[in-house]
């Protein structure tokens, strides 16, 4: 396997953190559909309680099964990335999630925090095809919460 340039590894890291922003924004956006695009035909989202969702179209029906008034926020930082080549490259990333209730009053400060504030991690494994950059596999967990309602 050939070693790739400096400026190649930068392209494909660029590419894969920019699936792994896009794929936060999207969930927390709603738009269900344009989350499961970003993976791969036979992409799997291991969900941080061990259960898998194979396939876009599961990921799908499993997102739009959530809360209609369920807000989310994902901050993602600290993305590693390993093992890259020309066709596939795997990072982890460190995510807080933020989450309310839409349908509580949005003061001046923005809505309340209903739920224990999370720390969790992506591991994510990206492939190239004829569409570019998807992601294969994402696995997440949950590593820290404050103390509150689970």
């Amino acid at each position: 396997m050939q070693a790739l340039s400096f400026e190649e590894q930068a392209r494909i890291e660029g590419a894969c953190q920019r699936l792994i922003y896009l794929a936060a924004a999207r969930v927390d956006a709603g738009d269900y559909a344009a989350f499961c695009g970003l993976f791969t035909a036979d992409g799997l989202l291991v969900r941080p309680d061990g259960s898998s969702l194979s396939g876009p179209d599961a990921i799908l029906a499993a997102y739009r099964a959530r809360p209609a008034h369920r807000m989310t926020r994902h901050v993602v930082s600290n993305t590693l990335f390993f093992d890259v080549s020309a066709q596939s490259c795997r990072a982890t990333s460190l995510v807080t999630l933020w989450g309310c209730d839409s349908r509580t009053v949005c003061g001046p400060s923005g809505y309340p925090v209903e739920q224990p504030l999370i720390l969790g991690e992506f591991d994510d494994s990206f492939h190239r095809d004829e569409a570019g950059w998807r992601i294969a596999t994402r696995r997440a967990r949950f590593l820290m919460h404050t103390p509150g309602k689970p």
